[in-house]
């Protein structure tokens, strides 16, 4: 078992064989196994992402053109006919 990592089946709390493992392969598979933490913090820093990313949508566009609010600097159509001619 040296140097791989022990399988781990979806919605496991544990690997296969933890009880039986030595403190320093625990803690490898905790922390780099499949389901370890770095899987788990990869997963949650993806969704921040994708959240990051629909809220800017949210705020740049779909508020100022609700009404909600208006941004100092507005996005202005006319501007870019201006630069394209």
């Amino acid at each position: 078992m040296q140097g791989e990592m022990a399988p781990w089946e979806e919605g496991e709390l544990f690997p296969e064989g933890f009880e039986e493992m030595d403190l320093g392969t625990k803690a490898v598979n905790l922390y780099m196994g499949k389901r370890g933490f770095l899987f788990w913090i990869n997963k949650i820093s993806l969704y921040v992402a994708g959240g990051v990313i629909v809220g800017w949508i949210v705020f740049r566009f779909i508020g100022p053109a609700t009404g909600l609010y208006k941004l100092a600097n507005g996005f202005d159509p006319s501007t870019f006919s201006d630069i394209a001619q």
